[in-house]
């Protein structure tokens, strides 16, 4: 793909899997031997990691980003009755956390929304 005379390069997955495929091959192998897809050793293992790394005790792997979002809302104990502001351009999952969105207008003139143009 180009843009006048100046090309944009794109991934390139080949070298990338080059890189990764030992360790990929060797973790999907290691899932498949424990017959666990979910949860079980491989998980717990990676789960402790991300605590270390983050300096945290615990860590919670999901299965997907909706899942993530659904699992902070409910930590912060967002529910039915409250409101959580999305950005107007966003994943419908977004506002999948029981809480129902304010959906803000697109305003022509290009002014941003701000925290205070939330208060009730």
């Amino acid at each position: 793909m180009t843009t006048g005379s100046t090309p944009i390069p794109m991934v390139d997955l080949a070298a990338r899997h080059r890189r990764l495929a030992e360790p990929t091959e060797r973790a999907v192998t290691q899932v498949l031997r424990s017959g666990r897809w979910v949860g079980g050793p491989v998980l717990a293992r990676c789960e402790r990691r991300l605590a270390g790394a983050f300096g945290r005790s615990t860590a919670v792997g999901v299965n997907s980003g909706t899942d993530a979002l659904i699992l902070a809302l409910q930590v912060l104990g967002v529910g039915p009755g409250d409101e959580v502001i999305v950005p107007a351009l966003s994943f419908f999952a977004t506002a999948g956390g029981g809480a129902p969105p304010p959906w803000p207008a697109w305003v022509p003139r290009r002014e941003w929304w701000t925290c205070s143009r939330t208060s009730p």
